[in-house]
């Protein structure tokens, strides 16, 4: 049985959007003699720019090492959402409003989301190269303008939808190798197909909003040497609903 907390570096970066960003990790973590393990982590940061804060906490417990079975459970801040195309799903083009008063008519600037995610996720491998997600996203999406600002865009003070979600990712004929009572992935000559669903459900959790997403990806890596890989990924996705 052994445990460790770790504190990393801290991170600093710089983007356009963002301007000077900080963040910093820390991270606990038990095994038993089982081999069973808990990993608790908690993230904190801010952008400079938007002078906003980040953060987002979450736990992995692995009751089945056999089977990598392991529940996981994480919520957080997923930062902001910005762009031309969210003004257009909201804006009539030929109203072109104002912010506040001014003549200037409305940018891309004018509609930002503060975006929260809760997630809950139950994973295992019952074969090698089978593995299987079920679990459950919510997310929160709230404009950062004014109340006036979001009369005049028509938007609605908040954006929730809770999601129930199943992930199916296979690997044909892949190799591994026991390490205690765990299975470790070391490869396989076939590529990894994966296929996920979401569903969004109205009225659960409060939801306002519903939608349904299917997306596909087809992966294949190939190791050249000890310090090199070559990988390839397709996939593709469309909403049903």
């Amino acid at each position: 049985e052994n445990s460790y907390i770790r504190l990393s570096s801290p991170h600093i970066s710089f983007s356009e959007w963002k301007g000077i960003s900080y963040r910093q990790d820390i991270r606990y973590s038990k095994t038993t003699k089982s081999e069973r393990s808990l990993v608790l982590n908690a993230t904190g940061g801010y952008n400079f720019r938007p002078k906003q804060f980040v953060w987002q906490v979450g736990s992995n417990y692995l009751y089945s090492p056999i089977l990598n079975g392991s529940l996981s459970f994480s919520i957080g801040s997923r930062g902001m959402i910005n762009s031309a195309q969210d003004i257009a799903n909201f804006i009539v083009p030929e109203e072109n409003p104002s912010i506040e008063g001014s003549d200037d008519p409305v940018t891309d600037e004018d509609v930002v989301f503060n975006h929260t995610e809760m997630r809950l996720e139950n994973t295992i491998e019952p074969i090698s190269g089978l593995r299987l997600l079920v679990g459950g996203v919510f997310h929160l999406r709230t404009p950062r303008a004014n109340s006036e600002t979001i009369s005049k865009l028509g938007l609605k003070n908040s954006y929730r939808s809770f999601s129930p979600r199943i992930n199916v990712e296979y690997t044909p004929c892949q190799y591994y190798y026991r390490q205690g009572n765990r299975r470790v992935a070391v490869g396989s000559d076939w590529p990894t197909i994966c296929l996920d669903w979401e569903r969004g459900i109205k009225g659960m959790l409060d939801s306002n909003s519903n939608y349904e997403k299917w997306e596909f990806t087809l992966a294949k890596d190939w190791t050249l040497d000890a310090l090199h890989k070559i990988m390839a990924k397709v996939g593709g996705g469309l909403f049903t609903n």
